[in-house]
């Protein structure tokens, strides 16, 4: 090889490394972005969890007061209103 080859060669090692660099720090972005978007996903599906089982646990709650007022009513509970229900659940519990 000629003089003028090894620098053309040395050249284009250069170009192709500084392209190769670039797309590295091109991912390196990419994935840091990335991982930063799933740590924000992971806390919003445990606020979204926290949420849920909260809720379910009223729910259930809410089922236990409706079960005690069919319980004492029988098939006349469904013939009432939430807001009679609810009265009654009231009486029941102060006595």
């Amino acid at each position: 090889m000629d003089l003028e080859k090894l620098q053309q060669e040395i050249l284009d090692l250069r170009e192709k490394n500084k392209e190769l660099s670039t797309e590295l720090e091109n991912i390196k972005n990419d994935n840091e972005l990335k991982t930063e978007r799933i740590k924000s996903l992971e806390e919003h599906n445990q606020k979204l969890f926290l949420r849920a089982t909260s809720s379910s646990s009223k729910m259930e709650e809410e089922k236990q007061e409706d079960n005690i007022a069919t319980d004492i009513l029988g098939d006349y509970a469904k013939l009432l209103s939430d807001e009679e229900i609810e009265q009654l659940n009231e009486i029941m519990e102060e006595i």
